[in-house]
């Protein structure tokens, strides 16, 4: 008898712990739900909140298999609110933590894509665009990745030609 209540303490605690962490889940679905549907001037203060609320359920739960979802999503959000350098390090968590996850190579594709469009550093760009056809050599982005690698590789001068060539073809 006096065996079975430490086992029985340890079970209530586990399951109280996966019920708080559906708890979260569903603060965290309520407050996007809510962003998705504020006024604008709204927005920002919800998009801050939703951000608090990945950061602590990622710390919270770190086995969780959420982790990778929300980081992606924390990353665009920060995006979204004019924090590039922000999104970045929430993509470089994901990959590093995550490199198995269905997001991490679109994450990584990201970080290359942030730092050439967002940042304006292509050599890290490049960097990234390279890491990334390296390690998901089949993943659907691909194509834009080496697209990208070409267009990094190009003087002002050359670019300039690609985009009058690129629209004559559209006309």
């Amino acid at each position: 008898m006096i065996r079975i209540i430490p086992v029985l303490l340890l079970a209530i605690l586990l399951s109280s712990c996966g019920e708080s962490e559906k708890k979260y889940q569903k603060k965290i679905d309520h407050l996007n739900a809510e962003l998705t549907d504020a006024p604008l001037e709204q927005q920002s203060t919800l998009a801050k909140k939703l951000l608090d609320s990945y950061e602590y359920y990622i710390q919270t739960f770190p086995e969780s298999g959420m982790n990778a979802e929300y980081l992606f999503r924390s990353a665009e959000l920060e995006k979204g609110l004019g924090k590039p350098k922000e999104s970045i390090q929430d993509l470089k968590s994901l990959v590093r933590k995550y490199p198995e996850s269905e997001k991490a190579g679109t994450a990584m594709f990201l970080i290359a894509f942030t730092f050439h469009d967002e940042l304006g550093q292509p050599d890290s760009a490049q960097k990234y665009f390279q890491q990334f056809l390296k390690e998901y050599p089949e993943h659907e982005l691909k194509d834009d990745a080496e697209a990208y690698m070409n267009i990094l590789t190009f003087s002002e001068e050359e670019l300039l030609e690609f985009l009058k060539k690129d629209n004559d073809t559209i006309e």
